[in-house]
């Protein structure tokens, strides 16, 4: 896989922040509410668990359009909509058949509280390339 050693800025279409704003839209309720998916953050604003999806589709999105202007083989992102037990930990792009993380942040978060990343380590949910020495992760920042 390709190392890249400096910023990549892409333009993202506006139909596919239309295809993220709507899996955001869509996604939300089933994992928004109390004692769903997201008990261990004590997070239950559904607008700011909708931003965050919403957010974190389109730096999939960004790091594809990267990835495939150098010629790669991309899978997903993936806008299937999973309920309960269905959903899971898979990586967020597969890259010429290796899973890839996407971590992203969006600019105004950045300027609010510093340029960071967050990785799932609860009990509940935790990012499973935390137990892989060799996993590969692209951080996103988005305006």
């Amino acid at each position: 896989m390709r190392y890249f050693v400096s910023v990549q800025t892409i333009v993202i279409e506006p139909n596919l922040i239309v295809k993220a704003k709507g899996f955001a839209r869509q996604v939300t309720p089933t994992i928004g509410s109390p004692g769903s998916g997201y008990r261990d953050t004590n997070q239950f604003n559904l607008q700011k668990i909708e931003n965050d999806h919403f957010v974190s589709k389109v730096g999939e999105e960004a790091v594809r359009i990267v990835f495939e202007k150098c010629s790669r083989q991309v899978q997903g992102p993936d806008y299937q909509i999973y309920a309960g037990k269905q959903k899971s930990w898979d990586s967020d792009l597969y890259i010429d058949g290796f899973g890839l993380a996407v971590k992203t942040q969006a600019t105004s978060l950045a300027k609010k509280f510093g340029l960071s990343w967050t990785f799932q380590a609860g009990t509940y949910r935790k990012d499973p390339i935390l137990n892989n020495s060799n996993a590969w992760v692209c951080f996103c920042r988005i305006q």
